[in-house]
């Protein structure tokens, strides 16, 4: 049975070094920053916005000016059509320049019903897919129509995720009217997530990046997904083939799957979509061919 965990409130204490630091992970602000040695709050707490709290305005334009949002000053409020508080998500990456400035957030999970997602970041998920949506290029749209899927942060402690730092789950359906998605995964509060393409190229540089890592060998078992094979290549066999060619193995033996275990942050994982190898022994015959 899933538990209800949308309106769960926890405010986390932290001491960094001379300051006592309350922060409230379900509104993304700071609260509180106490010098230990004078007792004085350093935070102030009749703000209408609290501290290092992500505060995203949308500005209307002027007649006849062509309006640069990013570049209005702080306290010039005349075009502010809407204002709206980010609230929890991570950012990413920041650019600025004299043109424009942006944040890339990436989203953390702020309802959540069971394997349900009822809320992304302070918003409905169908709201957030439509969003990514129309900032997608043609290309990685058509991968996104074919299928979405959430990837979930295995170590959230990292600053930067990239290759490796995900484990990617199905979204099974949606609800329409209340705009939640059913994941394959249950999904805790807080969790920092990120929709997920299949994109066949990627996969194979992944896959022959790894076994070259990994160096030749003499044999290999191969445990690949279902959902691998022709229906994501477009020809057979080619996660055996891939490892033949760039490990040399001259023995491969293995079974396809519906899910797999491999190894993710050092720590064991039941993957989808994946391709799991064990390699064996030294160079094999055919040792040293680039695949």
């Amino acid at each position: 049975m899933g538990r209800k965990i949308r309106n769960l409130h926890v405010i986390k204490k932290l001491a960094v070094g001379e300051h006592d630091i309350r922060h409230d992970p379900s509104a993304g602000f700071i609260m509180s920053i106490v010098d230990k040695d004078s007792g004085r709050e350093l935070v102030d707490i009749s703000a209408a916005h609290g501290f290092n709290e992500y505060i995203y305005d949308r500005y209307t334009s002027a007649p006849t000016f062509n309006h640069l949002s990013g570049r209005v000053e702080a306290l010039d409020l005349s075009l502010l059509g809407e204002r709206s508080v980010g609230r929890y998500a991570a950012v990413v990456e920041r650019t600025s320049n004299a043109v424009i400035e942006s944040v890339k957030l990436r989203m953390v999970v702020t309802g959540a019903e069971g394997t349900m997602l009822t809320e992304l970041a302070g918003r409905s998920p169908l709201t957030r897919i439509r969003e990514l949506a129309e900032q997608l290029d043609p290309d990685d749209r058509e991968l996104a129509a074919r299928g979405l899927h959430l990837g979930l942060v295995v170590d959230e402690h990292r600053v930067d995720f990239g290759r490796g730092d995900f484990v990617v789950r199905n979204v099974i359906g949606a609800e329409t009217d209340t705009g939640s998605l059913a994941v394959g995964e249950q999904l805790a509060l807080g969790s920092i997530v990120q929709f997920q393409v299949r994109d066949p190229a990627s996969a194979e540089a992944e896959l022959a990046r790894l076994l070259k890592d990994a160096g030749p060998a003499a044999a290999a078992l191969v445990f690949t997904c279902v959902g691998r094979g022709a229906a994501l290549f477009g020809e057979p066999h080619h996660d055996a083939t891939a490892v033949a060619d760039v490990s040399g193995a001259g023995a491969l033996a293995g079974m396809f799957c519906t899910a797999e275990l491999g190894p993710i942050a050092g720590m064991s994982k039941v993957h989808t979509y994946s391709a799991a190898v064990a390699l064996f022994g030294g160079a094999g015959p055919g040792a040293g061919r680039d695949g």
